[in-house]
């Protein structure tokens, strides 16, 4: 029994340490994340140390608040892979995102207004042509 207890536990670092990076990657303090999906912050520490195995109803939750797949949070090199599978298909061309440019593409999303889209992307046309 002692190899699966050693293999439970690293199982648990892995999820951990996958909830830490994925959270910090999106700006989300634990405070931020353990209100989304209603539970406490110190419960969200006791995921990323490793003290403490979530659920698989929590793992679904937490994965569906990153916006990420519940295999991203249990792959022990997702944090490195999971960037490079975010793609923007752009008809002609696929493209990878940062996560800066993902949380750009998410927030462009939620405005409604085409008038304030239309808006942004000419600000936006402007400043790369400055730059290029």
């Amino acid at each position: 029994m002692p190899e699966q207890e050693a293999y439970d536990d690293d199982i648990l670092r892995v999820v951990g340490a996958n909830i830490r990076f994925f959270r910090e990657e999106r700006g989300l303090s634990q405070s931020d994340l353990a209100e989304r999906i209603s539970i406490t912050y110190q419960q969200i520490q006791k995921y990323e140390n490793g003290t403490t195995s979530p659920t698989v109803t929590r793992i679904s939750q937490i994965a569906a608040t990153l916006g990420i797949t519940i295999h991203a949070l249990l792959r022990r090199d997702s944090h490195v892979k999971e960037t490079e599978r975010t793609y923007l298909e752009t008809g002609e061309t696929t493209m990878r995102l940062d996560p800066d440019e993902q949380r750009l593409v998410k927030m462009f999303r939620r405005i409604g207004d085409p008038r304030i889209r239309r808006s942004i992307l000419a600000h936006i046309r402007t400043i790369a042509t400055r730059q290029e």
